[in-house]
């Protein structure tokens, strides 16, 4: 299988490459040549994409906060450029096509729990969340046929990563513990759930993807996937515990995403796909590489 991964110098992207690198040809012998590009993603073109197996399409600007700022670079890259990008996978006919999209496409609602097949929980609150779901309805419209498509709703992915990324808020929690400076903390998020994901847990879910069967069944489907929701206090609590000498410093943030909500993991715990990694676990292993360079 010619599988490419976009974005591949990224936080995600080279996780991915490490982890895959690693693993034994006999335990996996369908992963058996993982394919990147020295340029931009938008510049491949039908020679780049002929005989490829497996797209995972991570390329494009995140920071969901950060997006505000960038609304004409968010919708250049990644919505216009991203579904060009899209239809040349089509047109080569790529068997799978992975896309990462984000709980952050949940918003305001009267409902508490969210599940990927209610339409009726979606409400973005930034620019990049707003973009995802737009390639999200554009990949249903376009690919399921001759390519077929998964689009995991990853949570605030947190973990230890060659080009980690410290915008996402355990990530950036850990960084400061560990460097001895105070929590920045939106006072308005401390009491608020929000959906995390280890980084581990996002290559596994890939990982199993790619190995299955192509069926409908399990392709051309959206699931969520996080590791767990937890309220913000005790992801602080913690890190606390770890670092007891942690000062928090709450500060009035920006309206954004100002509201708590479950995102439901059942229709993927259908699938057999289980996480169990321990988010207690992940967050030491963060901060004792932050503290000690380990």
């Amino acid at each position: 299988m010619n599988i490419l991964i976009t974005g591949s110098k990224g936080y995600i992207g080279s996780y991915l490459i490490d982890n895959f690198l690693e693993i034994e040809q006999w335990m996996h012998p369908l992963l058996d040549n993982i394919i990147v590009y020295d340029m931009k993603f938008e510049n491949l073109n039908i020679s780049h994409l002929t005989n490829i197996d497996a797209v995972i399409h991570l390329a494009g600007l995140t920071d969901a906060p950060g997006s505000f700022k960038n609304k004409e670079k968010i919708e250049e890259i990644n919505i216009d450029k991203t579904k060009d990008f899209i239809m040349k996978c089509k047109e080569t006919k790529v068997k799978k096509f992975i896309f990462p999209s984000t709980t952050s496409v949940y918003g305001i609602s009267d409902e508490k729990i969210m599940y990927e097949d209610d339409d009726s929980v979606i409400n973005t609150q930034s620019p990049y969340a707003e973009a995802k779901l737009i390639i999200e309805k554009f990949i249903i419209s376009n690919l399921g046929e001759d390519t077929k498509y998964l689009i995991p709703r990853f949570g605030s992915v947190f973990g230890l990563s060659k080009n980690m990324k410290f915008h996402t808020a355990i990530n950036k929690f850990c960084y400061s513990a560990a460097t001895g400076s105070p929590l920045i903390i939106w006072k308005e998020n401390y009491n608020q759930v929000r959906s995390y994901v280890d980084i581990e847990v996002v290559f596994k879910f890939i990982l199993s993807s790619l190995t299955k069967a192509i069926t409908s069944e399990y392709w051309n489907n959206i699931y969520n996937v996080v590791s767990a929701n937890m309220e913000l206090k005790d992801v602080i609590s913690i890190i606390k515990g770890i670092e007891k000498n942690t000062k928090l410093n709450f500060v009035k943030g920006p309206l954004i995403n100002q509201h708590s909500y479950d995102v439901s993991t059942e229709k993927l715990e259908k699938t057999g796909f289980t996480i169990t990694n321990r988010i207690e676990d992940s967050i030491g292993d963060i901060m004792n590489s932050l503290k000690f360079g380990e």
